[in-house]
């Protein structure tokens, strides 16, 4: 009898542990991970499709989150991923691209989506990249555009050129395109402008003044 009820003991203790085990398995494979490669500074929060309750946040600083299986948005400025799946014991990698402007202006240029012209962000002279999820973008240069593709996982730069008057003038220089539209100006307290490549004109002394210029290129222009 006594070698009885210690192997009942033992029989109950090995259910108990089984039981307690597969309670930790079917924990663990309910949840999933989510990571961000190249992650903003500003990060991204990871939202419930179905709810928009916010379940996590991710940065440059902790780019991976522990989450529930299920379905998620995940911000990246103010675009989206949309329907990101997790599956239970495994990991969701997005990969965001990064756009940058060389040369870019104290102004600022705003970010839009190439189709829609929905704004994802600025871009300026003291935060001259943005983190964006992949596809094609406008970048502003004063009142026309530069169109760009972000690809994910990877850098997309446009090296503006920079035109610069010296000695301009307090009233300011307009800068045209060939076709005529006013881009913008330089003057006395803003003697430089960033332009995308191309064909422009530019207004010193009543005159209007042809120029081209190239990617990264520096062109000076005095005023006498």
């Amino acid at each position: 009898m006594k070698m009885c009820k210690v192997c009942v003991l033992l029989l109950m203790f090995s259910i108990v542990l089984a039981f307690c085990s597969s309670q930790t398995d079917r924990s663990d494979e309910q949840t999933g991970w989510l990571r961000v490669e190249g992650a903003d500074l500003r990060g991204h929060q990871v939202l419930d499709s179905d709810t928009g309750k916010e379940v996590g946040f991710v940065s440059n600083v902790s780019s991976t989150i522990e989450v529930p299986a299920g379905i998620y948005t995940v911000t990246a400025g103010n675009g989206s991923w949309e329907d990101v799946e997790v599956k239970p014991g495994e990991t969701t990698v997005l990969k965001p691209g990064l756009l940058e402007v060389e040369n870019a202006s104290f102004r600022g240029h705003t970010v839009l989506d190439a189709e829609t012209d929905k704004e994802h962000g600025q871009i300026s002279s003291t935060a001259q990249s943005i983190t964006l999820i992949p596809g094609v973008y406008k970048v502003s240069f004063g009142n026309i555009y530069w169109e760009a593709e972000v690809n994910a996982g990877e850098t997309t730069v446009l090296n503006a050129g920079l035109v610069t008057v010296e000695g301009a003038s307090v009233e300011g220089h307009t800068i045209r395109t060939a076709d005529g539209r006013e881009v913008g100006y330089v003057s006395n307290t803003a003697s430089s402008f960033p332009l995308p490549p191309g064909d422009y004109t530019i207004e010193l002394g009543g005159k209007q003044i042809d120029f081209s210029l190239e990617e990264g290129q520096t062109k000076i222009f005095n005023v006498e």
